[in-house]
C-alpha cells in the first residue's frame, strides 16, 4: 500500500534537489570571482 502516488513522491524529491543544484550552482561563478578578487589569487579555494 503507497501512501503517496508515484507522481507525487517524484515531485517531493525532485523539485528540492533542483532547486538546491540552481542556487549552488548558480551563484557559484559569482562566488568564486568574489573570493578570488577579494584575495587577488587567481587559484585561491577553500
Amino acid at each position: 500500500m503507497e501512501l503517496f502516488p508515484a507522481q507525487v513522491r517524484y515531485t517531493a524529491t525532485s523539485l528540492p534537489y533542483n532547486i538546491g543544484n540552481d542556487w549552488f550552482g548558480g551563484f557559484l561563478p559569482a562566488t568564486a570571482f568574489a573570493m578570488m578578487a577579494a584575495t587577488g589569487d587567481i587559484y585561491y579555494g577553500p
